[in-house]
């Protein structure tokens, strides 16, 4: 057993204990090595275990002998499929197929007829192999709303309390199994060679496959370094200088550049707007355009509460002056922001306001009894109808110059929305069938530059900058070019962030059946790690 192995089962809590982590074990031929790491590490963490499933594991498998045991050891890391705190390995089928099929390949490894070839033939349940194993019958299940089907064999194993037959599985109501297998896809979990991801976010309807950009993901967290980098916690950033996509070629820049999520460019509030701001959009010109028009439709309001705003300042100044964080926050930014979601009626919060999810996430290990630790919070909130939050805000001073604080505030942001990712599935799964596009929407303001983020999922967390624009201090230098730039692409963030908002309204509602399967796929998403706290130096 290496360093790397020692330290894995020395850190990982028995309720994270990943099989798929340790399938390379399996490619070992010496009989000891395998029992004795499966004898000394994996029973002793299932005997200390507090969950009474790793119990009852412990229970039925110390009292099989030696080659049986080392038998399913293998049998169960080479499928990969299988994961999760061994759970598994409690059901007495599983036992007794590993002690019929570990008696012919104790006579192989005696006779030494087994080759290195058949024996992965074994693991990975190919066709037929000198041990007498099968190709495996696959069931597909039609998930609606999806045109993947997905392998009953990746469905957890929840799913045996509710049908024992696996070759007639009928998951969900009014969705038969298909006669033929399908076509392999892009997104077919079936390409998904450790089916790790496939398991649960398949289940959930999201995507599990994009190009081979997720595998250079993989490459690069493995060996980055930085402090304040996202890819620790399983988040990609794909943002505007992001030190990921400088370590990509020109090709898998292009496939990203594919799936950029762009603000759209054509809807009737924002036709309203343009019509509002007309060819003259000097501040004294849409002050007295605005002072002096009815208003009765929301877009017209938001752009009287973006004009009213800095008709505090102007024209007596020239200049915004240095304002503090909060102050500024409430004169400059929530006319812009709040004013766009209010078009929407999109409810919105300001000021240090608890981030929800941050807080489940810190506490999900914590008895009742215990001291509960506190949220994280954002500047702004807006939440959907189900009180989702939805969308989340940083922000500093409108002068702000410490380039550390932008990128504090940045990691901040891109871990909160990632919590709030998976908070917002693990609701929505409690009635509804997520949607494939699911995603969480960010604003970071920085000194006067304000920036749109998305949070949506492919294989791993993608965060994506949609926009950014400059908010203006000044009424004689580029004020007109800045307030229409800025008023548009508020606008344009408000319309997307509603639009993801009327697609979770319209989500088809579960079954209790299909709750209690989703439910549990959701729980095991893994949460956004506890990184040690950054230190500022002195």
């Amino acid at each position: 057993m290496n360093n790397d192995q020692t330290r894995y089962f020395d850190s990982t809590p028995a309720s994270q204990f990943n099989l798929k982590d340790w399938a390379k074990i399996a490619d070992s031929l010496d009989p000891a090595t395998l029992d004795q790491l499966w004898t000394s590490q994996a029973l002793r963490r299932l005997r200390n275990s507090e969950r009474e499933a790793d119990r009852a594991a412990y229970n039925r498998l110390s009292r099989v002998k030696q080659p049986e045991r080392l038998e399913i050891f293998s049998i169960v890391v080479a499928d990969r499929k299988l994961k999760a705190s061994l759970r598994p390995l409690v059901t007495q089928d599983k036992i007794n197929v590993a002690l019929q099929q570990s008696k012919d390949l104790a006579k192989e490894v005696r006779k030494g007829k087994l080759s290195k070839q058949s024996l992965k033939a074994t693991r990975t349940g190919g066709s037929e192999s000198p041990t007498g194993i099968t190709e495996e019958q696959t069931t597909h299940v039609r998930y609606p709303g999806s045109l993947t089907p997905i392998l009953s064999t990746q469905i957890p194993d929840a799913l045996s309390a509710f049908n024992h037959d696996s070759d007639s599985i009928e998951f969900f109501q009014g969705s038969p199994p298909p006669t033929s297998s399908p076509a392999v896809t892009e997104d077919d979990p079936q390409r998904d060679t450790s089916l790790s991801i496939a398991g649960h976010f398949a289940l959930l309807n999201q995507r599990t496959r994009w190009s081979n950009i997720l595998p250079r993901f993989e490459e690069y967290r493995q060996d980055q370094n930085w402090t304040l980098d996202l890819s620790p916690d399983g988040i990609m950033d794909l943002t505007l200088g992001s030190r990921f996509t400088a370590t990509l070629d020109d090709q898998d820049l292009l496939t990203i550049l594919e799936d950029q999520p762009m603000l759209t460019q054509k809807f009737k509030e924002l036709t309203e707007l343009d019509e509002l701001l007309g060819e003259d959009c000097s501040f004294e010109a849409i002050s007295e355009r605005m002072f002096n028009t009815p208003l009765n439709t929301p877009v017209r309001r938001f752009l009287y509460g973006v004009v009213h705003a800095y008709s505090r300042y102007f024209p007596w100044k020239t200049v915004i002056p240095a304002l503090e964080e909060k102050q500024g926050m409430f004169a400059i930014l929530c006319p812009f922001i709040q004013g766009a979601l209010d078009v929407y009626h999109i409810e919105s919060f300001m000021s240090e306001i608890a981030i929800t999810a941050s807080g489940e996430r810190k506490n999900a290990d914590k008895d009742y009894g215990e001291r509960m630790e506190k949220s994280r919070r954002a500047d702004m909130i807006a939440v959907d109808s189900e009180d989702n939050q939805v969308l989340l805000s940083e922000c500093s001073s409108i002068y702000e110059k410490d380039k550390r604080k932008f990128a504090e505030d940045k990691w901040k942001l891109g871990r909160a929305l990632k919590d709030s990712w998976d908070s917002t599935v693990r609701k929505v799964v409690q009635s509804y069938h997520p949607h494939q596009d699911l995603a969480t929407f960010g604003i970071q303001f920085f000194s006067h530059r304000l920036v749109f983020y998305k949070m949506d999922f492919r294989g791993e967390h993608r965060l994506w900058q949609m926009d950014s624009c400059d908010i203006p201090l000044q009424m004689s230098t580029g004020f007109e070019k800045k307030f229409r730039a800025s008023c548009r692409n508020s606008l344009c963030f408000a319309h997307m962030v509603a639009e993801e908002i009327c697609v979770r309204g319209a989500l088809p509602f579960l079954s209790m059946k299909e709750k209690i399967i989703l439910g549990r796929a959701a729980q095991r998403i893994k949460p956004t790690t506890d990184s040690p706290p950054f230190k500022k130096a002195h």
